[in-house]
């Protein structure tokens, strides 16, 4: 395996402030503390802190960013309480399947659970518990003879000889014991029973060159990674691998949205492509405000779609993106995330905190701590 994408920075889309956060605020090395081993501190005026990503099941909100730091709300994001998490790790996603259960994922290659609705977090997964296992893993394959593994085991030593730092970038689930995470320079794993162990699939991806898997998601009937150079892979249900789909795009998508009638994948500059076909042929969605789209989903009852942008905008389309609006945000901000936490009301989370937008009075609010 070729691994092409250099090791010394992250790529264009990588380079976004937020999944850089940590190193803006680096200790020196007598003051160093591993945060894999250090549980985040409470932090006050904790709503005002950078957040990076979000998810919402039912009335449960919950909102995650630089180290450790979770929120969760039970009331659809009118008031918020920090949960208990066991590192200090930057975190960039999370992913709810009930109004109990989810996972977030973050630098240092964490993967956490919680099971009482984002209150409190336990770790799965790291990059030193990965280095380890994943190592083991395609070790155990080489010796069956298995001709996929020594490749694998090759991208495997690269992505982790310098350490656990890579970062896993989005995580998804199909239900509670089936799920993805996705991260840097090809980095993927699989559970099938709800995260107790983790399995690498770097030999179950059409990733030769190592591109950063930057989000996963169920589309219609498919599930799909975004990832850089205008690539897209899709899973193959009968052969267990994740195939290459080539969008003629050249730059970095960063998520992955649609339905049963479409695969919207969107990306940097405000470039969004557009498949009726489940990912077999694309076209250029025009019109998009021009700043990277850093989230989006489809609305309910054939609302259309919500975007959010990293100049502050959150942009509204119909089901076809044949219409537009734009509610620019008050102040300068990027909006790094959104869900729609009630009818016509969305929570934001930004590089400042939280912003929740209600499209009925077209105004902004700061959501509140819970005491």
């Amino acid at each position: 395996m070729c691994i092409t994408t250099s090791r010394k920075a992250l790529n264009t889309f990588m380079a976004i402030p937020f999944l850089f956060l940590s190193v803006l605020a680096l200790p020196s090395k007598a003051e160093f503390k591993d945060p894999l081993d250090i549980p985040a501190v409470e932090q006050k005026n904790s709503l005002n802190k950078p957040f990076i990503g979000s998810s919402q099941k039912g009335r449960l909100s919950v909102i995650v960013g630089p180290a450790g730091l979770i929120l969760a709300s039970s009331d659809a994001g009118q008031s918020w309480k920090q949960a208990q998490v066991p590192v200090q790790s930057d975190l960039v996603a999370v992913t709810l399947v009930s109004e109990s259960k989810g996972w977030a994922v973050g630098h240092d290659g964490v993967i956490l659970v919680t099971a009482d609705g984002g209150a409190s977090w336990q770790k799965q997964l790291d990059g030193v518990m990965a280095a380890e296992q994943f190592k083991k893993y395609y070790e155990n394959m080489l010796k069956k003879g298995e001709p996929e593994a020594e490749l694998a085991l090759e991208a495997t030593e690269l992505n982790y000889r310098d350490g656990p730092a890579l970062p896993y970038l989005d995580v998804w689930f199909k239900n509670e014991s089936v799920g993805f995470a996705v991260g840097a320079f090809g980095n993927i794993a699989r559970t099938d029973d709800g995260g107790d162990t983790w399995a690498p699939w770097t030999h179950r991806i059409d990733n030769e060159s190592g591109l950063h898997l930057n989000s996963v998601t169920a589309v219609g009937g498919g599930i799909f990674i975004g990832s850089e150079r205008g690539t897209i892979f899709r899973l193959n249900e009968e052969t267990n691998i994740f195939e290459i789909i080539d969008t003629g795009y050249s730059g970095s998508f960063t998520g992955i949205t649609g339905d049963d009638s479409q695969v919207i994948a969107y990306g940097l500059q405000g470039t969004a492509y557009r498949s009726t076909d489940s990912g077999a042929n694309w076209q250029v969605v025009a019109g998009l405000p021009r700043s990277t789209i850093n989230n989006a989903f489809l609305r309910a009852e054939g609302k259309g779609f919500v975007l959010v942008s990293q100049a502050g905008e959150l942009v509204l389309t119909d089901h076809y993106f044949s219409s537009f609006d734009v509610l620019n945000s008050e102040k300068t901000t990027i909006y790094t995330s959104v869900v729609e936490a009630a009818d016509n009301e969305f929570l934001v989370t930004t590089l400042e905190g939280v912003e929740r937008i209600s499209l009925s009075e077209r105004k902004t609010e700061k959501p509140r701590t819970q005491e």
